[in-house]
Formats: structure tokens, C-alpha cells, sequence
């Protein structure tokens, strides 16, 4: 699955996995699936303050877009999750990885 696809797909849980967002490992479960983080990772609104992760229960995914070194999930609110792609955050192959409803990847 393409992330794009996720556009207009609602947040219905998110999961801490990690130590905290500098570690990464998150995950957020839309109904399509679950969107695994293993990148570090910040939240913002769009007026530059901290927003809490657990809050983007409920929001919707409206644009996805990225830089060199950065994914951007924006959600309803003006709220932004910001994976990092920098080289030296990766702690595996993938920053991101979607597992569908049937267990593909």
C-alpha cells in the first residue's frame, strides 16, 4: 500500500512502543491498518508547539509529503507528525512500515 492511500483515513489508536519519540517506535491503527514508526519522531501544531501523540486519536490524515531528510503526515488541525529519514536515525531498513488488515506489508 502506497501511504497516499491513507488520506482521509481516520487515527483510531496510537501506541507508544518505545521509550519516548526520540526513540520512535509508534504506532498508529487506522482501520486499513496499522502504521508502525521506528524513525525518531516529533508532533507539532502548526503554531510550532508540542502537541501530544496520544491526541491524534480521532484526527484525520489529510496530506503526506517529504524532504530529504523528514516524512510529514499532516493531520486535521494543522497537526504534524514528522518522521526523520536523516541516515543516521534509522534503526532498521524502513522509518515506516504499514501492515494491512490482512498481515502484508
Amino acid at each position: 500500500m502506497n501511504l497516499h492511500q491513507l488520506k482521509g483515513a481516520q487515527v483510531e489508536q496510537v501506541t507508544l512502543i518505545g521509550a519516548d519519540l526520540s526513540s520512535g517506535d509508534v504506532e498508529l491503527k487506522f482501520a486499513q491498518g496499522i502504521l508502525r514508526i521506528f524513525n525518531p519522531l516529533k508532533v507539532t501544531c502548526d503554531n510550532g508547539f508540542p502537541f501530544s501523540l496520544e491526541n491524534l486519536a480521532g484526527t484525520t490524515l489529510t496530506d503526506i509529503y517529504t524532504t530529504a531528510d523528514q516524512l510529514t503526515l499532516v493531520f486535521a488541525g494543522r497537526i504534524y507528525l514528522e518522521i526523520s529519514l536523516r541516515e543516521e536515525d534509522f534503526v532498521r531498513a524502513e522509518a515506516v512500515v504499514f501492515y494491512d488488515g490482512s498481515g502484508n506489508l
